[in-house]
C-alpha cells in the first residue's frame, strides 16, 4: 500500500522537474522548500540533491549535443573542493546571511546592466563560479537561481543555455552527494527508499514538460525566466530576513 508520505515525495519531484524542464530554473527551489516542510534540513538537502541530479541528468542527456561542454568542464573544476569545504562549515555560518546575499545578487544580475565588454561572460569565469556554487550549494541548498543569470549571459542559444546549465548543475549535485557521504553525522542509507520515489517523480515531470516547452517562444522564455528569478530572489531575501529576526 502506498503511504501518503510517498505520494507527497512523488508529487514534489514531479512538480519541481516540470518547472525546471520548462525554464531551466525554479524547480529546485520549489523542491527544497517543500522538502523542508516534511524533513530535517540535512536530510532535505540530501534528498534535494538526488532529485536535481536525476532531473538535470535527464535534461542534459536528452540533448547532450547542445551542451556547451567547455563551460561545463570549467564550472566542474572546483565544485567538489567547494562542496567539501562547505561540508566542514555546516552549522558554523548562519544560512540566513547567505540567503539575503544570494537574493540581492540575483536582483542585481537581472536589473543592473553590465558594461558592454561584459555582456558576454567569458568561459573562464565559470571556474570560480563553480567553486562558489559548491560552497553555497551545501550551505543554502538551491543555487540554480544564483547561477542562472550567468548562463543567460554566456552567449548561448536558448536550448543550449538550458541543457548546459542542467549539465553543470548535475555535476554540482553529484559533488554535494559526495560531500554528504563524507559527513560522519549523516547516514545516506537512511534515505535510500525515498530516492527511488523521487527519481520516478522526476522522470514523469520531465516527460510532461517536453511537449510544453516546444510551444514557448524565445522572447516569452526570457520574460518567464526573469519573472521567476525576481520572485525567487524576493522570497529568498524575505526568508533570510525572517530567519534573522525570528518571525
Amino acid at each position: 500500500m502506498v503511504e501518503s508520505s510517498q505520494l507527497i515525495l512523488f508529487a514534489v519531484a514531479t512538480i519541481g522537474a516540470t518547472v525546471s524542464a520548462l525554464t531551466g530554473l525554479g524547480g529546485g527551489s520549489v523542491v527544497l522548500a517543500l522538502l523542508l516542510i516534511f524533513y530535517p534540513p540535512i536530510e532535505a538537502l540530501a534528498l534535494h540533491s538526488f532529485t536535481l541530479l536525476t532531473s538535470n541528468f535527464l535534461r542534459s542527456s536528452l540533448a547532450w549535443r547542445e551542451v556547451a561542454w567547455p563551460i561545463v568542464g570549467r564550472y566542474a573544476l572546483l565544485l567538489l573542493p567547494g562542496a567539501y569545504l562547505a561540508s566542514k562549515m555546516l552549522g558554523l555560518i548562519d544560512p540566513a546571511y547567505l540567503q539575503i546575499l544570494i537574493g540581492v545578487m540575483i536582483i542585481v544580475s537581472i536589473y543592473v546592466p553590465l558594461p558592454a565588454k561584459f555582456q558576454i561572460i567569458p568561459p573562464n569565469f565559470f571556474i570560480p563560479l563553480g567553486f562558489v556554487s559548491g560552497v553555497l550549494g551545501m550551505l543554502v541548498g538551491s543555487v540554480g537561481p544564483f547561477v542562472a543569470p550567468f548562463f543567460q549571459k554566456a552567449g548561448l542559444p536558448r536550448q543550449s543555455q538550458i541543457v548546459t546549465k542542467s549539465a553543470a548543475q548535475m555535476i554540482l549535485q553529484l559533488s554535494k552527494i559526495i560531500a554528504f557521504g563524507s559527513m560522519a553525522s549523516f547516514d545516506m542509507s537512511a534515505i535510500g527508499d525515498k530516492i527511488f520515489i523521487l527519481i520516478g517523480g522526476v522522470i514523469v515531470g520531465v516527460m510532461v514538460a517536453i511537449p510544453i516547452s516546444k510551444k514557448i517562444s524565445d522572447r516569452l522564455f526570457d520574460k518567464i525566466v526573469n519573472i521567476l528569478l525576481t520572485i525567487i530572489a524576493m522570497k529568498t531575501i524575505y526568508t533570510g530576513v525572517a530567519n534573522l529576526l525570528n518571525f
